[in-house]
């Protein structure tokens, strides 16, 4: 008895493992499976000031995104940020933005959750190789200067990175 149910959770975890591995695209002009890590390095690209609210926008970006997704695939982002401490203090915030020809998507991230998005660019490269750029954003009330705001972002922000998974276009 013992002796069937591990050979059937074996075929079971066999059979799956299967069908993982030989995930492929739906479409001719789709080949190999790719993943992208970003380089967000320590320094915003943008630093901003909100006006209304008072708050400090930071805008971490990675400018080398690939260039080759096949756009007749559904694609997958995975945006990963850590803090220092939980909980993450009072007015900090952070987004997750995938943006591509006139459209974007932009989603809120939790502390040490990584966020995985599934979606097609289909409609802005139809039948040709597309490009995707992605940003993760972080605000929070500022310190009274940039060099203050800076400092203190070091204090609550340990990581962040973006992994983005595609099929290259043929």
């Amino acid at each position: 008895m013992m002796v069937t149910r591990r050979f059937t959770f074996f075929i079971f975890w066999l059979i799956l493992a299967c069908f993982q591995s030989c995930d492929s695209s739906d479409s001719e002009l789709c080949g190999v499976s790719k993943r992208w890590v970003s380089n967000l390095g320590t320094e915003p690209k943008i630093e901003k000031l909100d006006p209304l609210s008072g708050n400090r926008i930071f805008t971490f970006e990675d400018y080398n995104v690939p260039t080759d997704i096949c756009s007749d695939d559904v694609s997958k982002i995975e945006f990963n940020i850590g803090f220092f401490t939980l909980p993450v203090p009072q007015g900090v915030k952070a987004y997750g933005k995938a943006y591509w020809s006139t459209y974007e998507k932009e989603i809120p991230l939790q502390p040490d959750d990584n966020y995985i998005e599934n979606f097609s660019i289909k409609q802005a490269f139809p039948g040709k190789a597309g490009k995707v750029n992605f940003q993760i954003i972080f605000e929070f009330p500022t310190q009274g200067s940039l060099a203050a705001d800076k400092a203190y972002f070091s204090t609550v922000v340990k990581s962040c990175t973006i992994y983005y998974d595609y099929f290259q276009h043929i």
